[in-house]
């Protein structure tokens, strides 16, 4: 196996087993608290965050939150933050699942990372939103520019 193997099996292990964040449990005020905690643990080390969500719903307020939290943790730490959604994501949960999660890439644009594990293979990790239409427009472009 390659470096660069190596390295992608690995990623794709920290996002299938070692999250550093999890909601598994109803949206709530007490969900809200609870993933402060995580991500200013998360935000005092090094690591990109990476949130295990299980949910059926709950509160959309506390999902909006929990969402800007992730957004903003990915804007000032300069870190990524991936969300995987294991058996189900519900109602609010969605909110939380579609935050732009964002890479920098080449063009300027962002790319979402929220992964999903291939149903034939097992190693294959796919990104959703890699279609290049799901790719943000840069903030200096014009929203008419975006193709």
């Amino acid at each position: 196996m390659t470096d660069a193997e190596d390295a992608r099996e690995r990623d794709v292990d920290q996002l299938l087993f070692e999250p550093n964040a999890s909601i598994n449990g109803p949206i709530d005020e007490k969900a809200v608290t609870s993933f402060l905690d995580q991500i200013a643990a998360v935000r005092a080390g090094d690591q990109d965050l990476v949130l295990e969500l299980n949910t059926v719903g709950g509160d959309a307020d506390a999902a909006r939150r929990i969402a800007l939290e992730i957004r903003l943790f990915s804007e000032r730490a300069g870190r990524a933050a991936h969300c995987v959604g294991k058996s189900y994501v519900y109602s609010a949960g969605v909110t939380i699942l579609g935050v732009r999660y964002t890479e920098p890439v080449p063009d300027g644009g962002c790319v979402p990372p929220v992964a999903t594990v291939g149903r034939g293979d097992p190693h294959e990790l796919r990104l959703a939103g890699a279609h290049p239409s799901d790719v943000a427009v840069p903030a200096t472009a014009s929203p008419s520019s975006k193709q």
